[in-house]
């Protein structure tokens, strides 16, 4: 058997137990074995109506369990993935099916009324197809495909590891988001990876949250080989999340900070029960050391902390849960670190010129590993600069302790210069989160006469809670000093975020910077 994604890692989870639930949306439930064959039957029959190995074939839509069959199948056929986050605008789902050069797409019903949009805007689409009902322009539906094609299995994709399987957009609040080309070696190395260093006592129970198109996806398919269970929510919601992990028996669950944050903020999560837990994953962003302790405290030793980006996804480093607790316990500092290289990464931090600097030194991390991008999809210019100098830039800074631990400090593109020193939010928002009070926050520069830019902090209270600027100026001070501490602070009701969940610095900057006339 294979161990290229997924017809090697979803089909050991077949063989492990085909009578056990795979995926359950709502009222939609398939077991293993159901969920092998649904697969076999709808990419049969794309390729008896014309789609081929290699097509690029998306998928729009929220969580749901028919999306995610039609994921597997694609990657069954042989297709390219591309992946589509539903939570973004329409237009910019438009320029990056162009970008990725889709000719198939299938199309959740929330967006059967921009079918003609979609035509019009995308003639290259070829195929338009219903992930879960019929509307006029559509080409054919899952449901026909599920009863046209046969109950056999297709011909196994090509099985060289440095096929394109896939394409995922990079965050893009940085600019045009990129394609980045995932390759079956990526997908090999991460779910191996994933399983080794967070496997499960038991057979795990994953409750999908996060999107099936993003990390929450990546995670799911990660745990298929050792027979997970994944019950699929299409949103956020609390009460829901506490009465599934107590009458589930969840044991894996990935959210963001900041998800994490508004569960510790619940007036009742104390009064929950969560011995079924193994793991609360999260990454997108550093936790704070004492929200670290307090989730801990409440959820129990399971929270695991993981660093990753689009182009060397998920797992580069982990910070796994018996680590965090014993940092708890022995060495509070390292409660900062994001954890240290997984198998098969090497990590190192990169200077200016291109050299490697020693432990406690402050630069680029880089990356090597079979879990890095061959590059950005039709784009060699910055492939090029992502690939200088030998090693993956990720663009972020950070060190490394003597015992390997990686500590990330903020992103490059993101440093505030004030008054001729070198200012990283992150640092300072780890400060500020530390407050009793303090719910979420967002550090910027802001235009100043004196100092070019200077440091303020947007700051969002925890319910029921309360807080001055001068108590967060202060409470900053004792913690970093007077050159790090925010010249002013203010107090948003709600911070923005991209769609999946990460707090977007650079909107809230702009706020401040409409009425200069420059923009550094």
């Amino acid at each position: 058997m294979t161990d290229l994604f997924p017809t090697g890692f979803f089909d050991r989870g077949v063989a492990l137990a085909p009578d056990r639930l795979c995926l359950e949306y709502r009222d939609t439930r398939y077991t293993y074995g159901e969920a092998q064959v649904a697969t076999w039957r709808v990419a049969n029959a794309l390729k008896a109506r014309g789609v081929s190995a290699g097509d690029h074939i998306g998928v729009y839509s929220p969580n749901n369990a028919t999306g995610f069959l039609s994921i597997l199948a694609i990657l069954r056929l042989g297709g390219v993935w591309v992946n589509l986050n539903c939570l973004n605008s329409v237009e910019e789902t438009f320029h990056y099916l162009k970008k990725t050069e889709a000719q198939v797409l299938f199309l959740h019903n929330r967006f059967f009324p921009m079918l003609d949009d979609f035509r019009k805007a995308c003639p290259e689409i070829r195929r338009f197809i219903g992930i879960d009902g019929q509307a006029p322009g559509l080409d054919f539906t899952f449901e026909q495909l599920l009863e046209e094609g046969e109950a056999a299995p297709p011909p196994p994709p090509d099985a060289d590891p440095d096929r394109l399987a896939s394409l995922f957009p990079t965050g893009g609040t940085t600019g045009d988001p990129k394609a980045v080309m995932f390759t079956n070696r990526m997908w090999t190395r991460m779910i191996k990876t994933y399983c080794a260093t967070l496997a499960s006592r038991k057979p795990p129970v994953h409750l999908l949250i996060a999107p099936m198109t993003h990390g929450g996806g990546g995670i799911a398919m990660s745990l298929m080989p050792l027979g997970a269970s994944h019950i699929i929510m299409d949103g956020f919601d609390i009460d829901r999340v506490f009465s599934v992990i107590e009458t589930r028996g969840v044991t894996h669950l990935f959210l963001p900070p900041t998800a994490i944050y508004q569960m510790l903020a619940h007036p009742d999560v104390q009064d929950k029960d969560y011995r079924s837990l193994e793991v609360i994953h999260t990454g997108s962003a550093p936790v704070p050391a004492d929200r670290l302790r307090e989730a801990v405290e409440v959820f129990g030793p399971v929270l695991a902390q993981t660093y990753g980006q689009s182009e060397a996804p998920l797992i580069c480093t982990c910070f796994t849960p018996q680590e965090i607790a014993r940092a708890i316990k022995n060495c509070p500092q390292r409660l900062k670190s994001c954890g240290r290289a997984t198998d098969g990464v090497e990590i190192g931090i990169m200077d200016e010129t291109g050299a490697i600097l020693p432990t406690g030194e402050r630069g680029e991390i880089v990356v090597k590993s079979d879990l890095v991008t061959p590059g950005y999809y039709h784009n060699p210019e910055a492939t090029a600069q992502l690939q200088k100098n030998g090693w993956h830039r990720t663009g972020d800074v950070g060190y490394r302790d003597e015992d390997g631990f990686v500590y990330i400090v903020d992103r490059i593109k993101e440093m505030i210069i004030s008054g001729g020193f070198n200012i990283f939010p992150a640092e300072i928002e780890n400060a500020i989160m530390s407050h009793d009070a303090v719910q979420e926050c967002a550090v910027v520069g802001v235009p100043d006469e004196k100092w070019g830019e200077a440091v303020k902090a947007v700051v969002t209270l925890r319910p029921g809670h309360s807080a001055s600027e001068q108590q967060i100026i202060a409470h900053c001070k004792n913690l970093l000093g007077p050159v790090r501490t925010p010249k002013t602070v203010e107090f948003w009701d709600v911070l923005p975020k991209s769609a999946v969940g990460k707090i977007l610095r650079r909107e809230v900057r702009k706020t401040f910077w409409r009425e200069a006339d420059r923009a550094i």
